[in-house]
């Protein structure tokens, strides 16, 4: 609740003196962070109005990933929202939160995931979005735009420089170059830096739809056909855009994947079943799982990797979410995950492990995929052909420990395969 106080002084003239009435102390209306869609296809006008009609200003314009805005707003102007026809739908906003890197003991490794997905050799001619906690825009292994700014207070053309090192680790997995301490799986690619998540690693629903809207609004101009999500919520998930659980997040995804880009996202690192998982849940994404790989190659004959002494060799992480429903799996891949050596705020490299770094090798291989000519630039085609060069490579002899094994209620895809 917020407090206003009004000092109100009135002066009485009357036969026997003057009355001062004391401060007076108004209680401001309580209120909640919304996302509200719109019908109108010229979204600033109709915000502008709303604005005027309703008492508050917007802090998220929304134009490309859905017509819309974010605003804090009191249970009188929510209901008054519900009942303007220019609005389509009212939605509480929630947070959302990284998905929680696990540490290592130590740091510097030559990545062995890259190797492990044949990467390592070409940058992609596409460019990928890294929608996270920023990146470090001064990285020297990195060639690094500032794309948008959405925490909320900022102004979105400010600088999307990362304070946290997440977004920094994720970039270099895609894109680091030779001479960092940590080659990427398509080094030298072009990355947008999209910063949604503050020093914490926190943000909300509205702070992501804004990046997502940024992307969606500029993709076609910057090239870029790949965005990476490292992040999630627990929600239940649906398959038709948001429309029958009413989530905004959803159909922003819908939209941007209909302006052309492919979003890869992280399972999540619960151990449990990605269905009550989002944006992991969506079907129109490609959602990665984590496997552990400790010497970069095939056959399990590696030892248990340093910092994750518990995890075997090519075998999937005893952290990561999975599939059960066969509705899931058709957008399910998996990738390196456990001990993944990258890039780091300051110039340096750090040595983590998550389902957050095991969808940035997958990004690089789509962006890879869409450069080469294999994949056409149409996200469902895409996806569904590194999807099949992955099957494909996934034998017995490149494969990783239960990959194909339909008999488990756990599955997580076939190993992401970049080389020819």
């Amino acid at each position: 609740m917020r407090v206003r106080v009004a000092a109100v002084v009135v002066a009485v003239l009357a036969a026997a003196g003057s009355v001062v009435v004391a401060p007076a102390v108004v209680r401001a209306e309580a209120t909640t962070s919304t996302i509200v869609t719109l019908r109108s296809s010229d979204a600033l006008r109709a915000i502008a109005a709303l604005e005027r009609a309703h008492g508050f200003r917007a802090e998220h314009r929304y134009t490309s990933g859905l017509r819309g805005f974010s605003a804090r707003l009191s249970v009188r102007q929510r209901e008054a929202l519900r009942s303007d026809p220019r609005v389509s739908s009212v939605h509480d906003d929630r947070d959302v939160r990284l998905v929680t890197p696990i540490a290592a003991a130590r740091r510097g490794d030559v990545p062995t995931g890259v190797r492990r997905v044949g990467g390592g050799s070409v940058a992609a001619s596409v460019a990928v979005a890294v929608i996270d906690t920023g990146i470090d825009l001064r990285h020297p292994a990195l060639d690094v735009s500032s794309g948008a700014n959405c925490i909320a207070g900022k102004r979105r053309t400010s600088a999307a420089q990362d304070d946290h090192g997440h977004g920094t680790q994720v970039a270099g997995t895609i894109g680091a170059k030779a001479g960092g301490g940590a080659v990427g799986v398509a080094p030298g690619t072009k990355l947008y830096a999209v910063k949604v998540l503050d020093a914490r690693g926190s943000g909300t629903v509205a702070q992501v739809i804004c990046g997502i809207d940024w992307v969606t609004a500029n993709a076609k101009r910057l090239g870029i056909a790949v965005a990476n999500l490292s992040f999630g919520a627990l929600a239940p998930g649906d398959r038709d855009c948001g429309v029958t659980s009413g989530d905004p997040l959803h159909e922003a995804i819908c939209r941007s994947t209909e302006a052309g880009v492919t979003y890869v996202v992280a399972a999540g690192n619960d151990a449990a079943d990605l269905a009550s998982a989002v944006p992991a849940s969506y079907p129109e994404v490609l959602t990665v799982t984590a496997v552990s790989d400790s010497d970069g190659r095939p056959g399990g004959d590696g030892q248990a990797p340093s910092c994750m002494p518990g995890e075997r060799d090519d075998a999937p992480a005893t952290f990561s979410n999975y599939a059960t429903r066969v509705a899931d799996l058709s957008h399910v891949v998996a990738a390196p995950g456990v001990c993944i050596t990258s890039t780091w705020p300051g110039g340096g490299t750090k040595t983590i492990s998550g389902t957050s770094m095991a969808a940035p090798h997958a990004t690089a291989v789509v962006a890879l995929c869409i450069s080469s000519g294999r994949c056409p630039r149409e996200p469902e085609s895409a996806i569904r052909t590194v999807m099949a060069d992955a099957e494909r490579h996934a034998t017995d002899t490149n494969g990783y420990d239960g990959d194909h094994d339909m008999r488990s209620e756990r599955r997580y895809g076939s190993l992401v395969w970049a080389g020819k």
